[in-house]
């Protein structure tokens, strides 16, 4: 597949000679490549990043947020 794609152009088609492949059989590459997947801790850090340290200036500005912005570059 590499081959392929590096020498001839060609798109990539690595999953589905793997899917094709009996010793695959019993993988689900939809989900296996679902890129939530590897997210790993990042949402819960999100979550809370977004809990300390920008909902508390949110609440402190909550009067400035919302209003009419002019910006002139």
């Amino acid at each position: 597949a590499a081959e392929g794609v590096k020498q001839h152009g060609r798109p990539n088609d690595l999953l589905a000679r793997l899917s094709a492949d009996a010793a695959f059989a019993g993988v689900d590459f939809g989900d296996v490549m679902n890129p939530a997947r590897f997210t790993g801790l990042a949402p819960r850090q999100t979550r809370r990043f977004i809990a300390e340290h920008i909902e508390p200036v949110r609440r402190r500005f909550s009067k400035e947020i919302g209003g009419e912005v002019e910006l002139k570059v």
